[in-house]
């Protein structure tokens, strides 16, 4: 048995943000939300080209969850500039159109060029930056970004036991081993205990034997492709995810 703990991500990111730009780092980032463009579902996402970061944003910028666009929407429109000058064109919008009820005016605002502009102006106080732990955090896409955390561990903890990243049809998270402890560093998502982790990932993270034919049943989704060292590598949307050997 080996004990295991939720690694502090957030208080200790200035630790990777040194190795953000390393090859392997960035190779594994371009490789995730390469396979995150091109298997998203076709509508409204029709682009499939390749990342470009440049045109298309970090990878926060990415994610399909509309929860997370919901709760950036009401993070602006509650901010007292926006909110100001929101309230200078309902006054307006009343005043040149006196036939429309004043709890209607919103309507008519959210669906004028003056709402874009302003959500744009004001949205971009609440962007993360690059750099920012929040800029790489691709809601709901945890399989697509849990190689990049992988390397970045990697890289920033050399002189750890082990590194490895253990998946389930509900959600990938990375690992590493030092000092006899089994680390989980989520990127994604802050827990209070392993315990809550491993309900939210299916159950107990349990031992994989050595045996294909004692694969766990959540990786049935997954398209096995081979035994590499000590793990099985899947194939999951274009990019290979490593499910480690290793009793816990």
């Amino acid at each position: 048995m080996i004990n295991k703990a939720i690694y502090p991500l957030k208080e200790r990111w200035d630790t990777f943000k040194p190795f953000l730009n390393h090859p392997e780092v960035r190779q594994a980032l371009q490789n995730g939300m390469d396979a995150w463009k091109a298997n998203r579902p076709p509508y409204p996402f029709e682009d499939r080209t390749p990342w470009n970061e440049d045109k298309d944003g970090g990878p926060w910028a990415l994610t399909d969850a509309g929860w997370f666009w919901l709760d950036l929407q009401d993070t602006v429109e509650q901010d007292e500039e926006f909110q100001a000058e929101a309230e200078v064109f309902q006054r307006q919008y009343l005043n040149a159109h006196p036939d429309v009820e004043e709890d209607e005016v919103w309507v008519y605002f959210m669906e004028s060029d003056e709402y874009t502009a302003l959500y744009e102006r004001i949205s971009k106080k609440y962007e993360p930056q690059k750099g920012d732990m929040a800029y790489y955090k691709l809601k709901a896409g945890c399989h697509w970004v849990v190689d990049f955390m992988y390397e970045l561990i990697r890289k920033a903890i050399p002189d750890a036991e082990e590194w490895g990243t253990i998946t389930t049809a509900s959600h990938s998270v990375a690992y590493f081993v030092q000092d006899g402890i089994m680390y989980f560093v989520d990127l994604l998502n802050e827990w209070d205990s392993v315990q809550q982790l491993e309900e939210f990932m299916g159950g107990p993270i349990d031992v994989l034997t050595d045996a294909d034919s004692n694969l766990p049943e959540y990786v049935e989704w997954m398209q096995f492709i081979r035994r590499d060292g000590d793990g099985y590598v899947f194939h999951v949307a274009g990019t290979d995810i490593r499910t480690p050997v290793y009793e816990v």
